[in-house]
């Protein structure tokens, strides 16, 4: 008897226990899941300072881990990123891991290293079952509180998210909004001022030259070169070099001050190269026409600089309503036009923005007839050696060859040895003006080249210059359809410059 009623009071003391833990847990529930929640969003919040503040470490981007040299894909810049380009990613994923691991890691202490301790310390001064009844309450409350943790950590990392991408988006509407005037404007000056870069090594031709930094010396071979200024992900005013250099966005202000290259085989092209007006004119004709003669006395009055290669090019100084401009004479040989295997000598002819066709007069069939005796004698020292129709068709195939638009192209038909003509009586009908030169030209036998020519190209004028003089208007009228003209004597260069 006297052991079941210490039974039934032990059951009633147990009974009693639990029934004061349960009245005692369940009104601090609400209260340990709400300190839970708050708790856990301010660790979220508290981790977003430490990162965004570059005190809680983690990843960086950084220029070697994007810097990608010509050849391996799309070429990029050796320069450090926007934050809003990519690094903004970076922080906001090192948030979260920051803030969901403290989470786990108290889950962990919870359920491996609390209900032994908790049921060790119970289990040193009360019963096993008080004990174990006791610390699992206890450990419910403590759950409680952790899962409050939980849910105010995940709420947290979320809205440290949501506010991290909200910045980040309104930071790239903005930047766009800022970067595409900006490079749009480097595009209209281009436009306006016939802008583009040549390359007298290589005769690469491009709108965009690379920019070398001057910086101090830079690692990774090739970094020293920007190829992409324009205003975008690396910067909208000023970019930073890898180097730690500050460079200035857009084309236009980087020309003003840096140093241009060749983007294929790093030649120094100069300040203001691919912002400076550029025009270049290719001369061609059948061999022995006189083309080569006639860009000496084109380039005798303009006072060039001389760029010896395959091809040789002629540099003459110009004026553009803005500012400078460069106009390049490109004289291909005749042999590398005409020869197929040569051809590579000639691609500056890829760059061409207007053609000047030279035609000696004296080899066209009609005008050859009605000379004799003596006015042959003094003629064929001077005559070329092949019909201008043939010289007209190579330089046609070639500059189609190398995706030249052709119906883009001003051309100057140039009549050569235009005072021998006009010592006979068959070249006294030679007209002074364009329409009487083309006429001219039509009945001596070339109506054919003529009518090819107004189909293929653009605005076809033609001329009749005298030996020593400018071209007589060729150059000229070409000049001047891309608002260009000869710079004063003055400001032209008096000595040639030679460039192998």
């Amino acid at each position: 008897m006297l052991i079941i009623l210490i039974a039934i009071g032990f059951v009633v003391a147990v009974v009693a226990v639990v029934f004061a833990a349960v009245r005692l847990y369940i009104p601090w529930t609400p209260a340990l899941l709400a300190m839970g929640v708050a708790c856990g969003f301010l660790l979220a919040v508290w981790h977003a300072v430490r990162v965004l503040s570059g005190l809680g470490g983690g990843d960086t981007i950084r220029p070697d881990r994007l810097y990608l040299p010509p050849g391996r894909g799309r070429v990029r810049d050796f320069a450090w990123p926007h934050y809003l380009a990519g690094q903004v990613m970076l922080d906001g994923t090192a948030v979260v891991d920051r803030t969901m691991g403290d989470v786990r890691l108290l889950w962990r202490l919870l359920l491996k290293t609390a209900p032994r301790r908790l049921t060790r310390w119970f289990d040193e001064g009360a019963g096993r079952i008080t004990a174990q009844v006791a610390g699992l309450l206890l450990g419910l409350l403590v759950a409680a509180a952790l899962a409050g943790a939980t849910v105010g950590a995940a709420l947290g990392a979320t809205f440290v998210l949501l506010a991290m991408g909200a910045v980040a988006l309104a930071g790239w509407a903005g930047g766009i909004l800022v970067a595409i005037p900006l490079n749009w404007r480097d595009v209209l000056v281009r436009r306006v001022r016939h802008a583009s870069a040549f390359c007298p090594a290589c005769h690469y031709s491009t709108d965009v030259p690379a920019f070398r930094c001057p910086g101090p010396v830079h690692v990774p071979a090739g970094a020293a070169l920007h190829r992409d200024l324009r205003a975008g992900s690396s910067g909208l005013f000023r970019r930073t070099c890898g180097c730690g250099a500050h460079l200035p966005t857009t084309h236009l202000r980087a020309a003003a001050v840096l140093d241009a290259v060749c983007p294929l085989c790093e030649t120094p092209l100069g300040r203001d190269a691919g912002m400076r007006t550029s025009v270049r004119v290719v001369v061609a004709g059948a061999a022995g026409a006189g083309k080569s003669r006639w860009a000496a006395d084109a380039s005798r009055d303009g006072g060039q600089s001389v760029l010896d290669g395959p091809c040789p090019l002629i540099r003459l100084a110009g004026r553009h309503r803005h500012g400078p401009a460069d106009i390049l004479l490109i004289d291909p040989p005749g042999d590398a036009v005409t020869d197929p295997r040569r051809h590579d000598e000639v691609r500056a002819l890829h760059a061409a923005h207007a053609v000047v066709f030279v035609i000696d007069p004296f080899t066209l069939p009609k005008i050859a007839r009605t000379l004799a005796g003596p006015q042959r004698a003094q003629v064929d020292p001077a005559l070329g050696e092949g019909p201008a129709r043939d010289g007209y068709d190579a330089i046609v195939q070639l500059l189609d060859s190398q995706a030249v638009p052709l119906s883009r192209l001003p051309m100057a038909v140039v009549v050569s040895k235009a005072d021998l003509l006009r010592r006979h009586p068959v070249g006294r009908t030679l007209g002074a003006d364009s329409a009487g030169i083309r006429d001219w030209l039509s009945d001596a036998g070339l109506a054919h080249l003529i009518l090819a020519a107004d189909r293929e190209f653009g605005p076809v004028r033609y001329f009749a210059p005298e030996p020593g003089t400018q071209a007589d208007g060729a150059l000229p009228w070409l000049l001047s359809e891309f608002s260009v003209s000869l710079a004063p004597r003055s400001a032209r260069p008096q000595e040639a410059t030679r460039v192998r």
